[in-house]
């Protein structure tokens, strides 16, 4: 649905409780005892940005950076999580990432960062936020071993909150290839940035299409 022409997406869980108290805390894995796989993956929408906005030192910073990334990915043709490519959690998953290992960076500089850490990074050593755990409940773990052996992950980027699944399990042979060709056209740009040769609208040039 659209609010004041912004869209936003409503989500519902059905909780096993009489009612629903002011000061619910979404984030006590308890709650998801019981409950349906659909009615956790609504809750877990909430449970992972707070889990991500909780992890980020600035907060402006994070916004800002993230805002530069998304409209990147959708100038450069690599936003769309159906097409195999970054959706809007993995890229403020990876900014996270990025403004957790620098956490005193200011948006240009995080920017950069941000290319640098993903354009060099291993895959498909799995990107996180915090550490994994299992609890003694029902739900499926994405486990690397196992997701590595029956279907491969290309670039996996891990949902911080309980139970973990892979948010980029879309991604294929070939839309891996060019995000670590952005990635790489990124560092290269910032790099002429920092120095002064470029300006920042080369980072949002459309690539040709023919």
């Amino acid at each position: 649905m659209k609010y004041d022409q912004i869209e936003v997406d409503i989500l519902f869980a059905n909780l096993s409780l009489e009612s629903i108290p002011e000061d619910l805390q979404i984030h006590n894995d308890e709650l998801l005892r019981d409950m349906e796989v659909r009615c956790v993956r609504s809750l877990n929408g909430c449970r992972n940005t707070d889990e991500i906005l909780n992890s980020v030192k600035n907060l402006e910073v994070f916004r800002l950076t993230l805002r530069v990334i998304k409209i990147w990915a959708k100038r450069r043709g690599v936003y769309s999580n159906m097409l195999g490519y970054l959706g809007g959690f993995a890229c403020a998953m990876l900014v996270a990432k990025a403004a957790k290992m620098n956490p005193n960076a200011d948006v240009p500089t995080l920017i950069h960062k941000f290319f640098t850490i993903f354009s060099k990074w291993h895959w498909p050593e799995p990107v996180l936020l915090k550490t994994m755990y299992t609890l003694d409940m029902t739900f499926t773990v994405w486990n690397p071993e196992i997701w590595n052996h029956h279907d491969p992950n290309l670039m996996p980027i891990i949902t911080p909150a309980y139970p973990q699944q892979n948010s980029t399990h879309n991604v294929t042979k070939s839309s891996f290839k060019v995000i670590k060709e952005e990635f790489e056209r990124g560092l290269t740009v910032t790099n002429e940035i920092i120095n002064h040769t470029e300006d920042w609208a080369k980072l949002f040039d459309e690539p040709p299409f023919f």
